[in-house]
C-alpha cells in the first residue's frame, strides 16, 4: 500500500474490519481507525468477538466505510495484530475523534471494558 493509498484512507472516519469464524464465515465490523507508520490502528474491547476471531486468524480485509459499514470503496487484504496499550496511538484516537472519543472512553470506563489495539499491515499486492 503507497503513502498515497494510506493518506486517502486517512480522510475516512470508518474502516469496516472483515474477520473470520472458525468456520470461515466473515463478520464485518465498523471501526475508526487511526494512520501510524504504514499501519493502521484501531482500539477495542480485549473481550470483544473480533479480537477472539483476529486469535484464531490473523487474516482480514477491510474497507472505508460509513458509520453503519457500507463499504465506500474497494476490500483491502492484510494481517491484523493484537498490542497492549499504545499511548500514541491512543492519543491519536482522541485527536481524531474528539469529544466521541472521550465520551466512548468514559463510559469504558464505567462498564470496565479493557481496551487493545489492533494493528493491520496491508499487504502491498492483495486488493478483492
Amino acid at each position: 500500500m503507497t503513502n498515497e493509498e494510506l493518506a486517502r484512507l486517512s480522510k475516512f472516519n470508518y474502516i469496516n474490519i472483515e474477520t473470520y469464524q472458525k468456520n470461515g464465515h466473515p463478520i464485518r465490523t465498523p471501526l475508526w481507525f487511526v494512520i501510524k507508520d504504514e499501519q493502521i490502528y484501531v482500539r477495542t474491547d480485549r473481550d470483544s468477538g473480533k479480537v477472539k476471531r483476529i486469535r484464531n486468524n490473523q487474516n482480514v480485509r477491510l474497507t472505508v466505510c460509513n458509520i453503519r459499514g457500507k463499504p465506500k470503496g474497494p476490500w483491502l487484504v492484510g494481517k491484523a495484530n493484537l498490542e497492549e496499550f499504545d499511548s500514541e496511538v491512543f492519543s491519536m484516537i482522541r485527536k481524531k475523534y474528539g469529544i466521541r472519543a472521550a465520551f466512548i472512553r468514559f463510559l469504558n470506563k464505567l462498564r470496565r471494558i479493557t481496551p487493545i489495539i489492533i494493528s493491520i499491515s496491508l499487504d502491498q499486492e492483495k486488493h478483492s
